[in-house]
């Protein structure tokens, strides 16, 4: 189901995965269109020889607050909640290597005197730069470490949701076997020559559950076939006392939908309705267009047996894993309504596909 799940979670959380997958070629790229806007913007000033090495020490001196910050700074003190301590080291470096710059500027300017003459003047002004500097990296720190964070946070999330989905799934499966189970036990009894038939509607519903319906979506028409062969088991057991009527209307043709995501409505129908009853039926629409699939089923229910379960809320476990496996697949893209009266239980389920 990852698939599907990533599509609903933290859409421009990849931002952070494409960034940290090419931060060296970004970062290297950005220092060379840093270096070279510098060395155009300042190429009647210069000769060209004075222009590349001023500015490359220009570009290598902020390079190397940036990365002093992004790399010990914030992780070591700030991100570790040592605030003072990062201001603190942080000031203390600025001011240190300030010297050091100024000083290697005039060195290479020293054929420039007005140009060099600068340096001395204007400490401060080249220490509020290097803040400046500073400032933007920590900028870029703060946003990297937040999309990492929400990317942590969508890969756990994305796992939680797998996991429960497994689990509501694996809760289908016992039930549908334990009926299948006792039809064939049944006709094992009575010796009926529809056992090895039945044994092979079975073993391709088997074969759907354990392979087919591994994948995050099934072709509509399988989801479709697999229900048709569950009725045409429970109607070897329960056919000749109960109506039990199977429509489907439209092209499932190219349709696609998640697995086993109606096969609980239809085993509540047999286990809380039609086996609780001598004479009961089943009855299941499917209306298929472009855009949309519409299920219903509305089987009877026992009056004397069901009183008191009409009165709740809940439908049963199997009911409501079916509501939050819905809820997870399809937010905003499914309507479900649940009606239930004294002798008749009805659930509607329109879906976008």
């Amino acid at each position: 189901m990852e698939g599907i799940i990533k599509k609903k979670l933290f859409k421009n959380a990849h931002i952070y995965s494409y960034a940290a997958q090419y931060s060296k070629p970004l970062h290297i790229v950005f220092w060379i269109v840093f270096f070279l806007a510098l060395t155009i913007i300042d190429t009647n000033q210069l000769d060209s020889k004075t222009n590349i090495i001023s500015n490359l020490t220009l570009t290598v001196f902020f390079a190397g607050i940036v990365y002093m910050n992004i790399l010990y700074l914030i992780p070591k003190y700030l991100f570790n909640k040592k605030t003072f301590l990062y201001v603190v080291f942080l000031l203390t470096g600025i001011v240190l290597i300030t010297p050091v710059y100024i000083s290697l500027q005039i060195l290479i300017l020293r054929n420039y005197p007005s140009l060099a003459n600068q340096y001395y003047f204007n400490f401060s002004t080249i220490i509020l730069l290097e803040l400046f500097v500073a400032i933007a990296s920590l900028v870029y720190a703060i946003i990297i470490d937040w999309l990492k964070k929400r990317v942590e946070i969508s890969e756990l999330y994305t796992t939680n949701i797998e996991t429960e989905l497994n689990f509501l799934k694996t809760q289908i499966n016992p039930h549908f076997l334990f009926n299948s189970l006792n039809s064939i036990y049944a006709l094992t009894l009575k010796k009926s020559d529809e056992a090895p038939e039945l044994v092979l509607k079975l073993s391709e519903i088997m074969r759907y559950m354990l392979y087919d319906c591994n994948e995050d979506l099934v072709p509509l028409e399988q989801e479709i076939s697999y229900i048709r062969n569950y009725l045409e088991l429970e109607k070897v057991r329960k056919g000749r006392l109960n109506e039990i009527v199977f429509n489907v209307e439209g092209d499932p043709d190219g349709k696609f939908i998640a697995p086993l995501l109606l096969i609980t409505f239809v085993e509540n129908s047999f286990k809380h309705g039609v086996n609780n009853v001598e004479e009961g039926y089943v009855h299941i629409d499917f209306k298929i267009d472009e855009k949309e699939v519409y299920f219903n089923i509305v089987n009877s229910v026992s009056p004397q047996i069901h009183i008191v379960k009409l009165k709740k809320n809940s439908g049963g476990i199997g009911l409501e894993n079916a509501k939050r496996r819905l809820e997870l697949l399809y937010p905003d893209k499914h309507h479900l309504k649940i009606k239930k009266s004294i002798d008749k239980f009805e659930v509607s389920l329109l879906l976008n596909i």
